[in-house]
């Protein structure tokens, strides 16, 4: 809990989700050579 400095308690739960929404990024790691040879398989997978 951040208190004051961090804008605690400024914002409702609903702007706050709002706003976190539009921040998130979702980055995949390769960690392997195998993974980059099929990184475009990968990437296709449903979900």
């Amino acid at each position: 809990n951040t208190g004051r400095p961090g804008s605690f308690g400024k914002h409702s739960l609903a702007q706050y989700v709002e706003a976190a929404n539009q921040q998130i990024m979702v980055v995949a790691m390769i960690e392997s050579a195998e993974g980059v040879r099929r990184a475009a398989e990968i990437a296709s997978a449903p979900g």
